[in-house]
């Protein structure tokens, strides 16, 4: 094995670890914002007041935002490991 094979396979190995370290912080995090998403505080009427509605509103659009970007980084975590061949 030539030592540029030898040094990409390295570097191959370090990044698959690498990225096992981060798909599970990941799934963490997605598993933590959807248990924020559904609490009760969004389906209690007595937040059905106007003031209360638009502080909600705001609040589930960060968390849709937040939702975005989890895609966005499974996504590019599930290219890399098609990349790497990664199972």
């Amino acid at each position: 094995m030539s030592k540029l094979q030898q040094q990409q396979d390295e570097q191959s190995e370090k990044f698959k670890k690498a990225l096992n370290e981060l798909i599970p912080e990941l799934n963490t995090q997605i598993d933590t914002l959807n248990k924020s998403a559904v609490d009760a505080k969004y389906f209690d009427l007595k937040n059905n007041h106007p003031d209360n509605i638009q502080e909600l509103l705001a609040d589930l659009d960060e968390k849709v935002a937040l939702y975005k970007q989890f895609e966005d980084t499974s996504n590019r975590y599930n290219d890399w490991q098609n990349k790497l061949n990664v199972n």
